[in-house]
C-alpha cells in the first residue's frame, strides 16, 4: 500500500484555514418563528481567507474561489480608492492653509 505522506508543522500552518470573525444573527417574524439565519463578517483583515466568511470563505482559502464577485476578496473599485485620494489631498491642502 501506499505511505501516508507525511505533513510537517509548516506545512499544516500553510494550509491552516483561519475565518475573519463572524456576528450571527437571526430574525424572528411576528409568531417568533425563525424567518432567517444568517451572519457578517466583522473584520476582514483577519484570517487569510480574503475576509471572506462561512463557505465562500472556505471556497477562498482552500484555492477553488467560486467565479462571481461576490466570493473574491473586497477590492475598492476605482471610484472609490479616486475620491479617498482627493479627499486626503484636500485634507492636506486644509492643514497647510490653517499654519
Amino acid at each position: 500500500g501506499a505511505e501516508p505522506k507525511k505533513v510537517d508543522d509548516k506545512d499544516a500552518a500553510k494550509n491552516e484555514l483561519i475565518l475573519p470573525p463572524q456576528c450571527y444573527h437571526i430574525d424572528f417574524d411576528d409568531e417568533l418563528k425563525m424567518k432567517e439565519f444568517g451572519f457578517y463578517t466583522v473584520d476582514r483583515r483577519q484570517g487569510n481567507t480574503g475576509g471572506l466568511g462561512g463557505a465562500f470563505g472556505y471556497m477562498y482559502g482552500v484555492g477553488k474561489p467560486l467565479p462571481i464577485p461576490e466570493c473574491q476578496p473586497y477590492k475598492r473599485s476605482f471610484r472609490f480608492r479616486l475620491l479617498n485620494f482627493v479627499g486626503g489631498l484636500a485634507q492636506k491642502f486644509a492643514k497647510k492653509e490653517k499654519e
